[in-house]
């Protein structure tokens, strides 16, 4: 499974929206989008740095607004380990 599929499927468990695998899209704004709100938003960033062995800085967190921007962001972090 690639970065993005993972990354989608742990966005879908903390979405508060169920969106099928088709309807998300890179532009989509991880709050008013997808659902997210503070506490899940920080829960998908914990879930993300323990699937992929990475940490994400505090101040890189927030610069994602959109699915593509945390996709992106989480790519290369894994790519440049």
């Amino acid at each position: 499974m690639n970065v993005k599929n993972k990354i989608y499927n742990l966005v879908i468990l903390k979405s508060k929206i169920k969106k099928e695998k088709t309807d998300m899209k890179d532009s989509d704004d991880l709050i008013y989008d997808l659902g997210l709100g503070s506490l899940s938003l920080v829960e998908l960033i914990v879930d993300i740095e323990c699937e992929f062995d990475i940490e994400i800085d505090e101040d890189d967190i927030e610069q994602i607004y959109k699915f593509g921007d945390l996709v992106n962001y989480v790519t290369e972090k894994v790519n440049f380990r």
